[in-house]
């Protein structure tokens, strides 16, 4: 997997890009898309790490803007799947 330069100390771990991490989940067979899945997941909260965002507040408030939108679709007689 392709990897970014998180401009710290040579010994430290390299990041795998949240591109590259797409790609692999969309390439990995099915015995393997829970390893590339937490990959993924990895690597989005370290670009959102990067970027200065605080992953687990923004993972709360999209949760909770979810749980909003499927309240709403079943009031509204929408089946949500």
């Amino acid at each position: 997997m392709q990897e970014m330069d998180t401009k710290r100390k040579d010994h430290l771990p390299k990041f795998v890009t949240l591109e590259t991490a797409v790609q692999a989940f969309g390439k990995a067979e099915d015995t393997a898309k829970q390893e590339a899945a937490g990959q993924l997941l990895f690597a989005a909260v370290n670009a959102a790490r990067l970027a200065g965002a605080d992953a687990e507040e923004a993972l709360t408030f999209a949760s909770k803007r979810f749980a909003q939108q499927c309240l709403e679709q079943e009031q509204s007689g929408i089946q949500v799947e």
